[in-house]
């Protein structure tokens, strides 16, 4: 009898360890079938996932968002950039996996959030979020969390350029042998933002790589932003008597009546021919092109000089050369704060 109960004991602790396993191979694959679906919804639905079924007394997040860091985390890495045109704010946090994010969720507000995701980046995990206007985000640092709220570009910045690299993408603009003018023309932007950036100037770039971007984009950019000035840059071609024509031409918005564009422009004419060192042509009206003419800001068009003219093109492809365009865009644009044309100085 003693035997047989020793029997029984076993078999049931052999159906009870099998029943067992079975059970907790049912609930892992139904954990990954769960994480699976988890992870095929978008950012912006696992937010809102988390928002809905998770009890959480944090009064921070309902002004924006909370990204869980790991411990003893150093936020000194931590890089934002803006998207300006397609209003796409990213934000860069070294040495945090995606997986990490899965396991430790982002919660907040979804106010004013179209889209959001976070993916791996040669910079980190990259949190991206596409909001319905142009936002700043503004970081802060407790108990383990980043804290990300979104404020309008003039809570933070007192002074703000937007800079606009001529043409893009398939609109290449002139073209001489390799050099294409949409290239160029990013070049000098580029340095034009960070010369600016140098001396506390928040700057949007209406394109910061080989993109088509459309005229009413541009515009409007400024406008939205009501930036103190907006600087577009190209360069420029010749028809006729190609190697013959050079300088610098700086056109402006006739229709502005306060006369800040004018001025704005003869600045930039006198800074980039100096810096340049190109000749001096005119300042000249540009109403019957979009983006001047429908400029609430104080707007100049620089073109910087002639690909068609061969001495002219060396310099515009040489990169000290166009470091020097650049600054003399730049004293412009200081020299036109100092007098008070743009800004509220």
């Amino acid at each position: 009898m003693t035997k047989k109960r020793i029997n029984y004991y076993a078999w049931a602790a052999a159906i009870f360890t099998v029943v067992f396993l079975a059970w907790i191979f049912a609930v892992q694959e139904a954990m990954a079938v769960s994480r699976a679906k988890f992870r095929q919804m978008s950012g912006l639905e696992r937010l809102e996932y988390y928002n809905n079924n998770t009890k959480d007394n944090d009064e921070k997040l309902s002004e924006g968002l909370r990204i869980p860091l790991p411990m003893n985390y150093r936020q000194e890495g931590v890089a934002t950039d803006v998207e300006a045109i397609d209003r796409i704010i990213s934000i860069y946090i070294p040495n945090v996996s995606e997986n990490f994010i899965y396991e430790h969720p982002i919660m907040g507000s979804s106010a004013g959030i179209e889209a959001m995701e976070a993916a791996a980046s040669d910079r980190g995990l990259r949190v991206e979020i596409k909001t319905s206007q142009l936002k700043e985000p503004f970081l802060s640092y407790e108990n383990g969390n980043m804290y990300v709220s979104f404020k309008e570009p003039r809570e933070i910045y007192k002074r703000i350029v937007v800079v606009d690299p001529g043409h893009g993408g398939e609109d290449t603009g002139m073209e001489m042998g390799e050099h294409k003018e949409s290239e160029l023309n990013l070049k000098i932007s580029k340095y034009v933002r960070d010369l600016l950036e140098d001396k506390d100037i928040r700057v949007y770039m209406t394109r910061s790589s080989e993109v088509a971007t459309t005229l009413e984009d541009r515009v409007s950019l400024a406008n939205e932003l009501d930036a103190d000035a907006f600087i577009s840059v190209h360069c420029n071609a010749e028809k006729d008597d190609k190697d013959v024509q050079q300088g610098t031409l700086v056109l402006y918005n006739a229709r502005d009546t306060s006369g800040a564009s004018l001025r704005l422009a003869e600045l930039c004419m006198d800074g980039v021919t100096r810096s340049f060192g190109s000749k001096r042509l005119l300042c000249q009206k540009g109403d019957d092109i979009h983006i001047i003419r429908n400029s609430k800001v104080p707007v100049a068009l620089v073109e910087v000089g002639f690909m068609t003219n061969a001495e002219e093109l060396a310099k515009l492809i040489d990169p000290d050369n166009q470091r020097n365009a650049a600054a003399g865009i730049i004293d412009g644009v200081m020299k036109a704060y100092e007098k008070g044309i743009i800004g509220d100085d």
